[in-house]
């Protein structure tokens, strides 16, 4: 699994377990995620949570991520 850059694929493409039980599947992003201007990445709100373990970068472990060499605000 490689660390994390804050493209957003994950979020992006599947909202986690808290984020589904706080908002729903309706929702078409997660709200706990967002851009950071100066930053230039995304991060997660409840990323410090200490009840839920929240599993990060394992988007940027698939194959299909393209996003982890551009990463930008989508």
């Amino acid at each position: 699994m490689a660390d994390c850059v804050g493209c957003g694929f994950c979020c992006k493409k599947a909202m986690c377990a808290l984020g589904v039980e706080e908002y729903g599947e309706v929702v078409e992003e997660c709200p706990y995620l967002y851009w950071h201007e100066e930053d230039k990445r995304y991060y997660c709100r409840i990323y410090d949570y200490d009840r839920w373990k929240v599993i990060f970068g394992f988007g940027c472990s698939s194959s299909l991520n393209t996003w982890r060499k551009d990463v930008k605000k989508r």
